[in-house]
């Protein structure tokens, strides 16, 4: 089949490819010219598979991911999910999707997993559930801080994308409320990250 560019970042490419057989998505690390040849591909291959790490734990975790197929190098070879992204439908499932988005992040969360970019276009859904994409920039890490980032990029990802859709977060933290036992000192580190910003803002 013909190789199909889908994505094209800074960071990587993603492409639409065939794999034993099968339709895949490649994600392929792209090569930094200002780092030694040995050193980047180490450094590419040791990324690529952090990711694929972090994606089955996710998935273990009870956080719908794609399935991890194969990490060769600086490829990671993904289960291709045919679905839109929920930045594009998000209006038609506003009335699960985004309690369902606050369950999920609260799973990652207790997972030990911070994502470090969620965007509803990091995001697919097939109308039932929400699968998490792009774990490039995901680490492990159990700190009030970070996890309060992730609710926060996911607030700041509504208010551009979605104008007008200002309800759906609440229901994200009510449904991360719901998921993870003692929310309180994630949620006192997001108000906190609010107010840093409302006075960089001044």
């Amino acid at each position: 089949m013909e190789v199909i560019i889908l994505k094209r970042g800074a960071e990587s490419v993603i492409i639409l490819d065939e794999w034993e057989g099968f339709q895949v998505v490649v994600k392929r690390r792209n090569p930094r010219s200002y780092r030694h040849p040995e050193l980047d591909k180490r450094l590419r291959k040791e990324r690529m598979r952090r990711e694929a790490r972090l994606l089955r734990q996710a998935r273990a975790s009870g956080v719908p991911t794609p399935h991890v197929l194969d990490v060769r190098d600086s490829d990671l070879v993904l289960e291709w999910l045919p679905f839109p992204t929920l930045k594009e439908v998000l209006g038609e499932h506003r009335d699960w999707a985004c309690r369902e988005l606050g369950r999920l992040v609260a799973r990652l969360h207790l997972a030990r997993i911070v994502h470090g970019d969620l965007t509803t276009s990091n995001m697919l859904t097939d109308g039932k559930r929400i699968y998490l994409l792009d774990f490039g920039l995901a680490r492990v890490s159990e700190s009030a801080e970070d996890r309060g980032v992730d609710l926060h990029l996911i607030e700041e990802a509504l208010k551009s994308a979605h104008p007008g859709m200002e309800d759906c977060f609440r229901e994200v933290l009510e449904g991360y409320r719901e998921e993870f036992p003692e929310p309180g000192p994630v949620l006192e580190k997001l108000e906190e990250i609010r107010l840093r910003g409302r006075y960089v803002e001044r």
